[in-house]
């Protein structure tokens, strides 16, 4: 039996690198999957791209944010209203940790901002366009002499090139627009529906905002808000915001509803906020409007020790090696790969099938030089199929008849001792998802 993952070393690396964020976000656009150059570092892309894992790197800390929605619009001044139009709501927000193969592609589609609806004007008036993104936001319903609906936000996606890794955060619901009946916000998922494991790897446009009553078509009604975007087959596409009615039941214009987000079990210490930072617009009766915000992703990489394979004695029949401390939920060696050099130019090379913990490579390395072997280990997951190539280790022989030198493996990034990763690891997380409220300006 495959021992159970260990998640202590990851939560060590997301701890260390979590000072970059203090230091404020830097920005990187780029053209939609262009040729990949390495990711930068602490950097928020606001643009859809790829990037590669830099070299060194076994985890990839992420927060992927959905574009917020569009504020409704005002109605018209006849109407004698004070009230603006309801704001949209924000992008949902996914964050959390994930071990990564060396030079792993990371594709990102960035969800754009829903449109403001337009304002009143004595004729019926347009709700706001949906954002674009790795699903489209719903344009806002029509108003009469009521305020247009906003449109919701696009969906952001990242995925893992050539596995089933997905993540989505879906775009803010659009503000209903402004009529005699008042006019509601846009509407987040509730934070405590679970975040669906399982993305669909097709987008799904959110639902468009209800257009005022066939009856009333120029009367003072404001359309309701579109939906954010999300994937297929999510719940939310089969909501709709309706336009302001004056027949009973009577009832405002609705906002509409932010998409649903998903983000399947690779994903550890998993973070998910319906009303997250992109901002939704604002459209305020006397006050400049806010647009709504784009949407983007975060990365923050590190190295942890513990996510590597270990040879544990090398002679000259063989080298023995030990499985990562720690995995993924849900994956285990498949095999284990090893080859040496030899100090006087020998060569060898030799390979086990997992899943067991430990394996003994059955190789020939003369005693008469130094042999220096390294070991690699492919990680598969038991139900998707997606495999995790480790970063190789190595050790080195004083004798093939005796036992190495203590382990030695990549150390490009400081790790917290055991006891500090446990009452810090999870902090690291909160006090990176805390600066969100202060840097929610800064993205719009």
């Amino acid at each position: 039996m495959p021992r159970k993952p260990k998640q202590g070393g990851l939560s060590r690396s997301l701890h260390n690198r979590t000072r970059y964020a203090a230091a404020g976000f830097a920005l990187a656009a780029a053209a939609p999957y262009a040729l990949a150059a390495d990711c930068e570092d602490a950097t928020y892309y606001v643009e859809s791209t790829s990037c590669q894992v830099p070299q060194g790197m076994n985890i990839v800390n992420i927060r992927v944010d959905g574009a917020g929605g569009g504020a409704g619009g005002l109605a018209a001044p006849t109407l004698g209203l004070a009230d603006g139009g309801a704001a949209g709501a924000n992008g949902a927000t996914v964050a959390g940790a994930m071990q990564v193969s060396p030079n792993a592609q990371l594709q990102f589609l960035i969800g754009t901002a829903g449109q403001q609806g337009a304002n009143g004007s004595d004729t019926p008036t347009a709700g706001g366009e949906g954002g674009s993104g790795d699903g489209a936001g719903g344009a806002g319903g029509t108003g009469g002499d009521g305020g247009g609906g906003g449109g919701g936000g696009g969906a952001s996606s990242l995925t893992i090139a050539g596995t089933s890794m997905w993540i989505r955060a879906g775009g803010g619901g659009g503000g209903g627009g402004a009529g005699p009946l008042g006019a509601e916000a846009g509407r987040p998922r509730n934070d405590s529906t679970p975040l669906t494991k399982v993305c669909t790897l097709a987008a799904a446009s959110g639902g468009n905002g209800g257009n005022v009553e066939p009856i009333t078509p120029n009367g003072p009604s404001g359309g309701g808000g579109g939906n954010g975007g999300t994937y297929a087959n999510a719940a939310s596409t089969a909501l709709q915001a309706n336009a302001a009615s004056q027949t009973p039941p009577a009832h405002g214009s609705e906002g509409g509803f932010t998409g649903d987000s998903c983000a399947p079990d690779r994903v550890e210490f998993l973070f998910f906020e319906a009303s997250g930072n992109s901002g939704g617009g604002i459209n305020a009766e006397g006050t400049n409007s806010t647009p709504a915000s784009n949407g983007g992703v975060f990365f923050i990489f590190g190295f942890d020790p513990e996510r590597t394979a270990q040879i544990t004695a090398i002679s000259s029949t063989g080298v023995s090696v030990q499985e990562p401390q720690a995995m993924p939920p849900g994956y285990a060696v498949s095999e284990y790969r090893v080859t040496c050099t030899g100090s006087a130019g020998g060569n060898a090379s030799g390979s086990a099938p997992g899943p067991a913990a430990s394996a003994n490579i059955p190789m020939s390395l003369p005693g008469n030089q130094v042999w220096t072997c390294e070991v690699t280990t492919t990680l598969v997951d038991s139900t998707g199929g997606d495999s995790i190539t480790t970063i190789p280790t190595s050790q080195q022989s004083s004798h093939t008849d005796i036992g190495p030198e203590p382990p030695r493996a990549p150390a490009r990034v400081p790790v917290l001792g055991a006891a500090g990763a446990a009452s810090l690891g999870v902090l690291g997380l909160a006090a990176w998802m805390g600066l969100r409220r202060q840097s929610q300006k800064g993205f719009r």
